[in-house]
């Protein structure tokens, strides 16, 4: 199995998570608990998706990491135009 580390998505994802904490460590205190964790948890799904999405794959090939994906990118893109 390939570790997840190894993808360039998941890499990108993850220094997108350790920019948003930077980033909103300056929010309001007022904000800790609304806007500030929300991008986070935000944030921090990708990542998350993305391992998860690779250790559940029976990899038999490229295409059903591709195919996992897909699924994975499917089910966020729904939850988020859900909450919009």
């Amino acid at each position: 199995m390939r570790d997840f580390r190894d993808l360039l998505v998941w890499q990108k994802a993850h220094r997108l998570t350790l920019d948003v904490y930077r980033a909103t460590k300056s929010f309001p205190a007022e904000e800790r608990f609304g806007l500030t964790a929300q991008l986070r948890r935000s944030a921090a799904s990708v990542p998350t998706n993305i391992e998860a999405a690779v250790e559940t794959a029976s990899v038999t090939s490229p295409d059903s990491y591709r195919s996992e994906f897909k699924k994975m990118l499917a089910a966020l893109h729904r939850k988020l135009t859900a909450e919009g």
